[in-house]
């Protein structure tokens, strides 16, 4: 076994080909590894919401210009966009949520 390990060590050649099998191995293990991550069943609901500001009292002023709601004067007036979509790989279904944890936006 001493023989064997030590013509290893003094044959360049070999000592190559085994530094490069060895790479190989490990790369085809990270990828094999990182396939199966992506690959694995998800359900992940993501969400972003952003507004634009339509009108602001101390912002927007324009003379003769006034925005009432149900006879009260409005201050501020916003528009906001709500999107909410699934970032995995399976589909959600209405079965997936408890009936008392609904989703819901408030």
């Amino acid at each position: 076994m001493s023989q064997l390990i030590q013509w290893l060590s003094n044959n360049p050649v070999v000592s190559v080909w085994i530094t490069i099998i060895s790479s190989i191995g490990f790369l085809v293990t990270v990828t094999a590894f990182v396939v199966q991550m992506k690959d694995r069943r998800k359900k992940i609901l993501c969400y972003t919401i952003s507004s634009t500001l339509l009108f602001d009292k101390c912002i927007s002023q324009i003379d003769g210009v006034s925005l009432f709601y149900q006879n009260a004067p409005i201050e501020s007036l916003s528009v906001s966009n709500i999107r909410i979509w699934n970032a995995g790989n399976e589909i959600v279904h209405e079965s997936d949520f408890y009936p008392e944890n609904e989703l819901k936006v408030i």
